[in-house]
């Protein structure tokens, strides 16, 4: 078994993808834009909200400034907010895989592109808070996902927690986008692609192993590769 396994929040812990991009698309309808499904999938899907932002108003030649980007974040992240609590539902089989790790005695993670204060509100709604030893969200780190840095912080808190050194070899991480999948193995760590977000094709280009279902991954056998 891993030593330690990291948890994306949007597409594997919550299925929030549909609510996120239709907030996301709203906001720029404000401003005059329209976003396609190609770009959404290109630009946003799985990135920050001020990466996104940027990169799309820079292609579509707007001035793009700092207040502008804090803005839209601020109103798409309302806007979600808003509409979460009736929208809110766990991935089919995370909390059974969760609760299994548990009972095994490995320290689980939640490694997210998603702000903290969009976080804790679904972590407390679907009540699973005080699973994750280390929590480290989108805007708590300069460099969004497929950086590692998100990846390399949940380590380092983690090791600090535990008083002992666990190393990315060692961790496996699930996630569901190209820039998560990209972000973790970039860190070093083995990933588990759930095709919630892309479909399986797309994510068994990138991932090193993809499951339909929580119930398929094969914890051995991964545990073999596992450093």
């Amino acid at each position: 078994m891993p030593k330690a396994v990291f948890f994306e929040l949007s597409g594997v812990v919550v299925e929030d993808q549909a609510l996120r991009r239709l907030s996301l698309e709203a906001v720029l309808r404000d401003i005059g834009l329209v976003l396609g499904p190609e770009a959404y999938r290109e630009v946003c899907l799985g990135r920050s909200d001020v990466v996104a932002l940027r990169t799309i108003l820079e292609m579509r030649g707007r001035t793009v400034t700092k207040t502008l980007v804090q803005e839209l974040v601020a109103k798409r992240s309302t806007l979600y907010l808003s509409r979460i609590e009736q929208q809110c539902a766990m991935v089919t089989g995370v909390q059974t895989c969760m609760d299994q790790l548990a009972q095994e005695g490995i320290p689980l993670g939640l490694v997210t592109y998603v702000p903290r204060r969009e976080v804790i509100p679904v972590l407390n709604k679907i009540g699973v808070k005080d699973t994750f030893a280390v929590v480290v969200c989108g805007d708590e780190v300069d460099q969004s996902k497929p950086h590692p840095e998100s990846y390399q912080t949940a380590l380092i808190q983690l090791n600090q927690l535990l008083g002992h050194a666990i190393e990315a070899p060692d961790c496996v991480a699930l996630e569901s986008t190209y820039p998560g999948v990209l972000s973790a193995q970039a860190c070093g760590m083995q990933v588990v692609g759930l095709p919630t977000v892309l479909p399986y094709q797309m994510l068994h280009r990138r991932a090193d192993w993809v499951v339909d279902h929580f119930d398929q991954i094969e914890w051995e056998r991964i545990a073999q590769v596992v450093r």
